[in-house]
């Protein structure tokens, strides 16, 4: 486990720290937002979840930070029998997963609000939305199994992702409404909740989010190049490849007096004929010559 932080920006929610605990066998993430001070706080619920899926913790691995080698994380875990391994000072190297997976999720959140155009207070959605989708399809020693998929034993779902961002209408309760109010309000995607329980959505004219299952999500925005931005429903247009013999063919060859020559256009047969032909002029021109 690493905690990464301070953020220069805080989160909509006041944090400016997550702290990520790893399974080293599943790569199954658990994120929580956090300060410094809570991190026994979140080292119990991890605990309580390894627990919950039926998984034992014997190792837990981290830095010599104060937030980890302090007087309250070293209780938690020997109520646990769980034993604590300390990387030496100044040697990040040996706590390569975690700083590594802090890495991924800081990159990957940060291509997401750009990309997104959503403000920079909303990073701790962004963290949260990329350890979802990487607990969903990250790789794993199993072959076929996904980190969701060993951490739980069933099989993740994927046909509720939407891109990070997506423009929403979100449906308003009839308790939070009157007569001539309103059904909807224009939101955006910003994260999960379970499995296919439901959405958190910033909504940008009251700068909040919300938690809803009555969605209705805009064409997703999807970039096939740098410069090239299409709006499609969910799925790529496909690229469409002429017949073999209608490609264009590029040919290179040595005409007799040392020049490289090119003809390009038209089918094999075409530029065959005007290959011979090229030759035949430059023959007529040397016996001229001569």
């Amino acid at each position: 486990m690493c905690v990464c932080g301070p953020m220069t920006e805080t989160s909509a929610g006041g944090a400016r720290y997550f702290v990520c605990f790893k399974d080293d066998y599943s790569k199954f993430r658990v994120f929580f937002i956090t300060t410094k001070g809570e991190v026994e706080d979140c080292l119990q619920k991890f605990l309580k979840e390894v627990k919950t899926a039926g998984h034992v913790t014997k190792i837990l691995l981290s830095d010599g930070g104060k937030e980890f080698n302090c007087e309250a994380v070293r209780k938690v875990l020997e109520e646990h029998g769980i034993t604590h391994r300390i990387i030496m000072p100044y040697t990040p190297e040996q706590n390569g997963a975690a700083e590594q997976e802090n890495h991924t999720i800081v990159e990957s959140s940060r291509s997401m609000l750009h990309a997104s155009g959503l403000p920079k207070e909303l990073w701790a959605e962004a963290c949260s939305t990329a350890m979802y989708i990487f607990n969903h399809t990250g790789p794993t020693p199993v072959e076929g199994k996904t980190p969701l998929g060993l951490w739980t034993g069933s099989c993740a779902t994927l046909g509720h992702l939407r891109v990070f961002g997506t423009e929403c209408y979100v449906h308003i309760p009839k308790k939070k409404r009157h007569n001539w109010d309103q059904k909807n309000r224009l939101g955006r995607l910003v994260g999960y909740m379970g499995e296919k329980d439901g959405y958190r959505i910033w909504i940008p004219k009251e700068r909040k989010i919300v938690l809803s299952h009555d969605v209705l999500f805009k064409p997703e925005v999807v970039c096939n190049s740098r410069n090239d931005i299409t709006r499609t429903e969910s799925t790529c247009p496909t690229l469409h490849v002429a017949p073999t013999e209608e490609m264009q063919v590029l040919q290179n060859y040595e005409s007799d007096d040392g020049n490289t020559t090119s003809t390009s256009g038209g089918s094999n047969v075409s530029n065959a004929e005007r290959y011979v032909q090229d030759r035949k002029s430059v023959r007529e021109k040397k016996q001229q010559i001569g």
